[in-house]
């Protein structure tokens, strides 16, 4: 979806969050991407949920495209397994930390879901207009 100026319009409205995460490639990208260092993990957070995708903040460089599995912790100790695909990689600060846009690759599905609703059940406000959908 587009709006007047070309550029690309949001089509879900976001719910800024902040959630442990950690990330794994796709069966599919397994070869294309690993994370060597177990401190890659170390600082990896969900940062806003929509109906269709995340936000997440890494300080691993994410290539666009890539088939990832984000395992988002939940209260009740147990980790969602959420399907999605890179669609933007925006490098943010020297650290480096990155800023992700990810689309989930089953919108509606069961984890999804779970994860919107836990996200919507937190206190705070929407997310920045610029960050991912």
């Amino acid at each position: 979806m587009t709006d007047n100026s070309g550029s690309m319009a949001r089509q879900f409205v976001r719910k800024a969050t902040r959630r442990a995460a950690r990330i794994e490639a796709d069966a599919a990208h397994a070869d294309q991407f690993r994370l060597a260092f177990a401190d890659a993990q170390s600082e990896v957070f969900v940062t806003d949920v929509s109906k269709g995708g995340m936000g997440l903040m890494t300080t691993v460089f994410i290539p666009r495209s890539l088939r990832l599995i984000v395992h988002v912790a939940c209260p009740d100790h147990r980790d969602l397994s959420i399907p999605v695909i890179a669609r933007r990689c925006a490098l943010t600060d020297h650290k480096p930390n990155y800023t992700v846009g990810l689309q989930f690759v089953q919108p509606g599905g069961e984890a999804e879901n779970t994860l919107l609703n836990l996200v919507m059940g937190d206190t705070g406000s929407p997310a920045p207009e610029d960050s991912a959908q």
